[in-house]
């Protein structure tokens, strides 16, 4: 397994990566009252103005998982500062995906790795992450890290 920095030449890879994430697997995790909360007008849209975002970041950090040349996963990470905090500065994972044929072979965990290398590269002193609660291989997985459950988010819809 290939763990590759993104440039340009990946966009339609992170593209893809990040509309399977959304239109597939979120689908198949969340209550459908979950589904309907975040829905988009228009994923395509949506991702790839979050992608013309992105490459405009110098605190946001993407890598792509490769099998040879067949992409296996993605991990999005940024940087923030809470100066209210004693750990002020904290890594936060956006978004994190593992093709299904790449599940619990470590891909994510390799993905994970690499992202928290640079997040110690830039003085971070935590890492958040978060997932639907839904979402029982991520809480799995988050915990194999070392991640521990800190809240729960709520969310209802408003007529």
């Amino acid at each position: 397994m290939l763990i590759k920095e993104y440039t340009t030449h990946y966009r339609q890879t992170l593209l893809d990566l990040l509309l399977k994430l959304q239109d597939g697997y979120f689908r198949k995790v969340v209550t459908p009252q979950h589904a309907e909360l975040d829905k988009a007008k228009d994923n395509h849209k949506a991702f790839s103005d979050y992608i013309d975002l992105l490459e405009k970041q110098e605190d946001w950090k993407i890598l792509l998982a490769f099998d040879k040349d067949k992409p296996a996963g993605v991990i999005i990470g940024s940087i923030t500062n809470d100066e209210d905090l004693v750990l002020s500065v904290i890594g936060k994972i956006e978004d994190w995906y593992v093709e299904d044929d790449y599940r619990r072979q470590g891909v994510g965990g390799k993905l994970y790795t690499e992202l928290e290398k640079w997040f110690v590269e830039c003085g971070c002193h935590q890492v958040l992450s978060d997932t639907w609660i839904e979402n029982e291989l991520s809480i799995e997985t988050h915990k194999k890290l070392g991640f521990f459950v800190t809240g729960i988010q709520f969310g209802k819809r408003l007529k």
